[in-house]
């Protein structure tokens, strides 16, 4: 598969840190070659984005409105508030969970009761609901995919960590995995967590001083849905320090989605959204996460 590098969250969290600039650039000019003043009248839309994880409570939602091509992006300036928000299995029993709106930034909570209805299960296809004071109506499903194991070599993990420092000359990681039902496909995120002042290069011959302040600090990858092994390279690290890796096994409509904006054409973007009157992204994962340390390379 393709290898690429992105500097969005390395977990699904929201959209607006997904493709903030695409999306915004996107919209606003979109017919408006011939009538500039056409962004005047455009009456920004709804973007609703929400996750599920196989096995953990229900979190946070995102409910906002599309940001203005100027100025600097501050979430709490369009978010949305008031809007009546409900998740809900697709088949009897249709278990609902209600959220409330948090107060802050277009943010809604879920209204948790302490039972098992607060965790969201595999292999169950979930709808989401939200209508907002203006009478928008939108809506999503998707399926959270089913567990499945992931074994790492050839090393051993204790406590989710690899538990000696790894640099380019240690052996591969090979990860090798069964299927996720429902799964679209598999997301691999690389991220590492050093803060970004204090990053240091891997290779000895860059200059730590000419590291951006926003430098590449996430791996990705995507694979097809019957994939069932990989090899880690070396080259998804860059940076000395811990790092957190991430597989997960996503919806369909997840992988379609990032995929569209992964492998968008020159021509422009065409994001693969699943949110029905509006904007946005519903989807669900199971995950399996384990940490390493990268240690400077030195060459002999």
């Amino acid at each position: 598969m393709k290898k690429f590098t992105i500097i969005y969250k390395k977990r699904p969290s929201r959209l607006n840190a997904l493709i903030p600039a695409a999306l915004i650039l996107l919209l606003a000019f979109s017919g408006c070659v011939d009538n500039p003043t056409e962004l005047e009248d455009y009456d920004p839309e709804p973007i609703l984005t929400a996750f599920l994880f196989n096995g953990e409570p229900f979190g946070e939602i995102y409910l906002e409105r599309v940001a203005p091509l100027y100025g600097y992006y501050q979430p709490e300036d369009h978010g949305i508030e008031g809007a009546d928000i409900i998740i809900f299995k697709s088949d009897p029993p249709r278990d609902t969970v209600e959220f409330a709106y948090s107060g802050n930034g277009g943010i809604y909570l879920p209204i948790l009761t302490g039972t098992i209805l607060d965790t969201v299960q595999g292999k169950t296809n979930y709808r989401i609901e939200a209508t907002t004071l203006q009478e928008e109506f939108l809506w999503a499903e998707t399926v959270v995919p089913d567990t499945f194991t992931l074994d790492i070599s050839p090393y051993t993990l204790v406590n989710d960590t690899i538990p000696i420092p790894l640099n380019w000359s240690a052996p591969e990681i090979n990860l090798d995995w069964t299927g996720a039902d429902s799964a679209g496909g598999y997301i691999f995120n690389s991220t590492c967590l050093t803060p970004i002042d204090s990053l240091q290069w891997l290779d000895p011959d860059y200059d730590d001083d000419e590291i951006d302040e926003e430098p590449y600090r996430l791996w990705q990858d995507i694979y097809i849905e019957s994939a069932r092994s990989s090899v880690i390279p070396w080259f998804f690290y860059e940076f000395v320090g811990w790092h957190k890796i991430e597989f997960q096994a996503a919806s369909m409509d997840y992988v379609e989605y990032l995929s569209s904006i992964i492998y968008a054409p020159p021509e422009g973007f065409n994001q693969q959204y699943n949110v029905q009157g509006g904007l946005g992204i519903f989807s669900g994962f199971s995950s399996h996460s384990f940490y390493l340390y990268m240690q400077r390379f030195e060459y002999p």
